[in-house]
């Protein structure tokens, strides 16, 4: 018998693929990567808000629906395009849903660009909806009650 020859290993290293990352991780990065965005525990999930208007909220199993995603503002036209486009990673959320937000999967392919750009336009429509000035409600004291007209008219008792 001849002795074996050392043969040289072709392979290459085993090294460890990149810890995968959970999603809420990715997502907290994305929506607070945004100025003035704050995370806000509610309804037992993070949810994401800019000045007081919230604009993603993500969801874990909610209700027992099997889900990892996130609810994302949106106009009602682009939930209605998302989900008639792909109905398995985008869907119409519950409680929200029929305001125009986006349900967008985050258990299956995730394109994470796509969801940082949603992300961003949820968070303009909810930044811009708190820069609108609203009018301001001129304090009333106790002497000018029937200042303003009434909308019935008042007894001449009452007077």
């Amino acid at each position: 018998m001849s002795p074996r020859s050392p043969t040289i290993s072709k392979q290459r290293p085993k090294t460890k693929p990149p810890p995968r990352r959970d999603p809420i991780d990715r997502v907290r990065e994305i929506c607070l990567s945004f100025p003035g965005a704050l995370e806000k525990e509610a309804w037992g999930g993070p949810t994401f808000r800019a000045a007081h208007g919230m604009f993603a909220m993500y969801v874990d199993n909610h209700h027992g629906d099997g889900i990892v995603g996130v609810w994302i503002k949106a106009p009602l036209e682009l939930q209605e395009i998302l989900v008639r486009s792909d109905s398995k990673r985008f869907f119409k959320p519950p409680y929200v849903g029929h305001k125009g937000w986006i349900g967008l999967r985050l258990d299956v392919a995730v394109d994470w660009d796509e969801t940082a750009h949603l992300l961003r336009e949820g968070y303009e429509m909810a930044f811009a909806k708190q820069r609108i000035p609203r009018p301001r409600r001129r304090r009333r004291s106790e002497d000018d009650v029937f200042a303003t007209p009434a909308r019935f008219p008042i007894p001449a008792r009452w007077k």
